[in-house]
């Protein structure tokens, strides 16, 4: 993984950990433990599986960075949109930038199909725009379904 990424991951791991952590300390229960419990275990894994958060080259080809900041940002204003489309209540911060912080695990996959050109054509990017958009807005939804299959 590109040090930008692994950085970019340690990061947001860091912040959701802080976020669930004052969650708790303001009002304790059980699905916020959980939730704590599962964070502590997905670095873990993380650890034990790739040496995480060590910077490693990958032998394969990395997209450039113009691409991954691009595909980051529009991830960040699909969660946006999804936050502000789906709200039926008062506007709350905590609410609200929660999901930027698992923003790298909905990043992950896209990266995957971001060639290492500099000459990216501006249809291409267009695409890869729309879809990162797209993953952005729809993160609740993979994360339901995902939880649900595990149960």
């Amino acid at each position: 993984m590109p040090p930008l990424l692994t950085h970019l991951l340690l990061l947001s791991i860091v912040l959701y950990s802080l976020v669930v952590i004052v969650d708790i300390v303001r009002k304790p229960n059980w699905r916020l433990l959980t939730e704590g419990l599962g964070i502590i275990a997905a670095f873990l894994l993380l650890r034990w599986s790739t040496g995480f958060p060590t910077v490693r080259e990958s032998f394969s080809s990395l997209p450039s960075v113009v691409s991954v900041v691009a595909m980051y940002a529009f991830v960040l204003l699909g969660m946006a949109a999804n936050y502000f489309f789906y709200l039926r209540k008062e506007f709350a911060w905590m609410s609200f930038i929660r999901p930027f912080l698992v923003s790298p695990i909905v990043l992950l996959p896209l990266i995957g199909t971001v060639d290492n050109r500099v000459d990216v054509e501006s249809t291409q990017a267009i695409c890869l725009a729309i879809l990162a958009f797209q993953n952005g807005f729809f993160w609740r939804t993979v994360f339901d379904h995902a939880q649900r299959r595990t149960k």
